[in-house]
């Protein structure tokens, strides 16, 4: 549901945040809640700063009780803007902490002020979990993809996420043993699983983007870094596709089964291929 806009970026909450509102609203601790929209909108709003210095348009922002999404397009930046614009978010709610607890050598309260530094500490640290949709998992990604391409690590980055909701479920199972029973942490895995399950589903339609992109950068580029990689005769275009970089130039030495170089494939000849025929022809076929 969209809230309101802010520098023509559209502010949204998901239902689960409305339901959450309500629910404090009913609890009498409204207050309460109020402070998590806040925290929550700000830390969303550091990452749509940094991003726009890149000159990364954000479509908008959208709000859930456990973070919210700056919704932009990570093939638009590299790995290291992506690095920088991922961080942006928990180094705000550190700051924030910072800033409450200076306050409190002024301002003596029993509650809020304590609340406060607590929600921006717990809800830095949650977010630089290295799981996809988590700022860490973007953090994660897109520094391995500079080793093990982007749609390798985006798997990778989604998978950790839905264990990771397993195993929050599992400890707060445990917890009904013990008579102790977290409410929050349910619903944290649960948005955490799904989450992590749309990023899975959906990495195959992104590596596709990226394909088309890198050959958009290629062209362009008058300078790039040169990566190697040595295959053999007979491997299917789509083991290798992978394994491409960004923020490289990625060239494929093809050997037969003598150990003999029979030829070598650019990257723009094997995107060119895959989009043509398919991820099964052989790349000693190109």
């Amino acid at each position: 549901m969209k809230l309101f806009q802010y520098q023509g970026i559209d502010v949204k909450v998901d239902r689960l945040f409305l339901l959450m509102m309500v629910f404090y609203g009913f609890a009498k601790v409204l207050p309460q809640a109020v402070i998590i929209f806040l925290v929550v909108f700000i830390h969303e709003l550091a990452h749509t700063i940094v991003a726009r210095g890149y000159k990364v348009y954000i479509k908008e922002i959208e709000l859930f009780p456990f973070g919210g999404v700056a919704k932009l397009d990570f093939l638009d930046v590299d790995s290291n803007e992506e690095i920088r614009i991922a961080l942006a978010g928990p180094l705000a709610n550190f700051f924030m902490a910072g800033l409450g607890l200076a306050a409190q050598y002024y301002y003596n309260t029993d509650y809020w002020l304590p609340f406060f530094i607590r929600l921006n500490i717990i809800m830095g640290l949650f977010n630089l979990i290295p799981v996809l949709p988590l700022d860490g998992g973007r953090i994660y990604r897109a520094w391995h993809a500079r080793s093990m391409g982007v749609f390798a690590a985006t798997k990778k980055a989604a998978y950790q996420g839905k264990l990771m909701a397993v195993l929050v479920l599992l400890v707060t199972a445990s917890g009904l043993y013990l008579k102790l029973w977290d409410l929050n942490a349910v619903t944290m895995a649960c948005f955490l699983f799904y989450s992590a399950g749309e990023q899975d589903k959906t990495a195959s339609f992104h590596f596709i983007r990226y394909l088309l992109r890198k050959k958009e950068i290629i062209s362009k580029e008058k300078i790039q870094q040169l990566k190697p990689y040595y295959v053999r005769e007979n491997t299917p275009i789509g083991e290798v596709l992978p394994h491409l970089h960004p923020n490289t130039y990625n060239v494929f030495h093809v050997f037969n089964q003598s150990g003999e170089q029979i030829k070598t494939v650019s990257e723009e000849k094997l995107i060119e291929e895959y989009f043509k025929k398919g991820d099964q022809i052989l790349i000693k076929d190109i």
